[in-house]
């Protein structure tokens, strides 16, 4: 019995996936994990590597993993696993799945809702067995015409029940230059976006916010479940060891957590205890403005906290108190930054745009907050995307219903030409002379094309002139000062900075997808 297992993501590589994949391994069930990334129904020779790899694998059933965006690949690819395995039962899981069965279930013979651990295993027994999978919980399906739902269960406490996973997964394919590969190491520095130097991993699930554009709002009323679960430090830590050992030429450990930091002081400094003991590795932390703190960050830093990823999203209260109901203001995002300043942590920082509810004045307002944030530092925009089962989409929807189903098509790394987003990206660099005049044209004429030549201007010469010191700088500031660790390390920088910048299609954009 052997499940294969697909991945349509284009951004990253899916942890959640390779979670189940080695939740399977675990537990003696043969799995294959395949990772169709960028893929091309119109190149021939890339549909008929997809064909043939599909035809030698054969498997009992087959999994497709999708978020909102993949949603038209995973019937694309659900289509061709029709034309060459018939008979093979397809299943549907994750966070587009869970909202959406019933659309999903127009492709897919079932869905798999909310979290899949236990799901996957039952599935697998069941395809052992030769049964179907209509008894199993969180599968929903059609009975005829009539969608069945059955019930959920409980979401898993003991995080630490499932089995860690590898940096390069065991039995993992790639669709690589137009044919499917098995992933080896040499593979995986190429295909990965940090060239293979970082280890991403997981320790919990859940957040202390319920934001109302986030998915997390959807899986807490799903499962009327409000904990954040916690792996142990022990279990983590075990898992970091055989990830150091086996590739001692990383270079940083990616927690990417919803808000690490949040964790409780005691848990913080078992962990920074041990892993300053043990891993001895930068590492990455996500958090939540109102998580940093003075403790936390000398615990950290001390143990190897290298890069800090905090979300601002909008320097406008209003927008935060009214719009995302977010548990964290201006000032609490202030305090943040100038803690981390403290520490010399490198940052980035998280602002959403593109959207329709915020005021010519919330933009002013996060404008104004990003100059005063010490630098260095860098922003990253995200186009607010408004995905069903959040309650921002209802109040859109409303609003909007002539773009109901724009995140289908939407890419939320993608943030339109406006002149706001463009200034927001530049902030980190220009000087603040020429950032308070930048924002005194948009205050006067936001949308003018004299601003928009002059930004086009200032982001190219900002890309040669300026940018490569700036992150020159945060990057000797994650290396704890160290500039011969650095210079070492530079090379793999220079390479992903202008493959970045200079050989993709800078002009991409949401065009056409919504008005605002």
């Amino acid at each position: 019995m052997k499940v294969l297992l697909i991945s349509v993501q284009d951004y990253r590589e899916q942890l959640g996936l390779k979670l189940l994949h080695y939740h399977l391994l675990s537990h003696q069930y043969e799995s294959v994990l395949f990772y169709l990334k960028y893929f091309d129904k119109q190149c021939s020779e890339s549909l008929n590597a997809v064909k043939t790899f599909l035809k030698e694998q054969q498997p009992s059933f087959i999994g497709v993993s999708l978020m909102s965006i993949d949603y038209h690949k995973a019937v694309t690819i659900t289509g061709i696993i029709r034309e060459v395995l018939p008979s093979t039962t397809v299943v549907w899981g994750g966070i587009h799945p869970s909202l959406y069965p019933a659309m999903c279930l127009e492709h897919a013979d079932y869905v798999s809702v909310g979290e899949s651990e236990h799901t996957l295993l039952e599935m697998a027994r069941a395809a052992t067995e030769g049964k179907d999978f209509k008894q199993i919980n969180n599968v929903a399906y059609f009975d005829g015409a009539q969608l069945i739902q059955n019930p959920l269960t409980p979401p898993l406490e003991n995080l630490d029940s499932i089995a860690p996973y590898e940096l390069i997964p065991q039995n993992c394919y790639v669709l690589e230059q137009k044919k499917v590969q098995k992933l080896t190491p040499k593979l995986y520095k190429r295909y990965d976006k940090t060239q293979g130097t970082s280890y991403s991993v997981v320790t919990s699930r859940g957040c202390p916010f319920s934001c109302t554009y986030c998915c997390n709002n959807f899986y807490k009323k799903l499962y009327n479940y409000h904990k954040i679960r916690r792996r142990s430090v022990e279990h983590i830590i075990q898992e970091l060891e055989k990830a150091v050992k086996d590739h001692p030429d990383l270079d940083f450990i990616n927690f990417e957590d919803d808000s690490f930091l949040s964790a409780s002081p005691a848990y913080i400094a078992a962990f920074a205890d041990l892993y300053k003991q043990k891993i001895k590795k930068p590492f990455i932390a996500h958090s939540i403005p109102v998580s940093i703190k003075e403790n936390t960050i000398t615990l950290l830093k001390d143990a190897g906290l290298a890069w800090v990823n905090v979300g601002l999203q909008s320097g406008s209260d209003d927008t935060l108190n009214n719009i995302y109901k977010r548990a964290s203001l201006r000032d609490d995002f202030m305090k943040a930054a100038l803690m981390l300043k403290k520490h010399d942590v490198a940052c980035f920082y998280d602002v959403l745009v593109d959207n329709p509810f915020e005021t010519e004045e919330d933009k002013w307002a996060t404008l104004d907050t990003v100059i005063q944030i010490p630098r260095p530092y860098i922003i990253r925009v995200f186009s607010l995307t408004f995905y069903p089962g959040s309650e921002l989409y209802e109040r859109f929807v409303k609003e909007y219903p002539q773009h109901e189903f724009s995140y289908l098509e939407k890419n939320f790394c993608m943030p339109t030409n406006a002149n706001y987003n463009h200034i927001l990206k530049l902030m980190p660099f220009l000087f603040k002379w020429q950032l308070r005049s930048l924002v005194k044209s948009y205050r006067k004429h936001p949308h003018s094309d004299l601003l928009k030549v002059r930004l086009f201007v200032l982001r190219y010469a900002n890309l040669i002139l300026v940018k490569p010191f700036r992150l020159l700088h945060l990057i000797t500031m994650s290396y704890q000062g160290s500039w011969g660790t650095t210079f070492i390390k530079l090379h793999k920088y220079i390479i992903h900075y202008f493959s970045k910048h200079l050989f993709s299609n800078t002009i991409l954009r949401n065009k056409g997808v919504l008005p605002f």
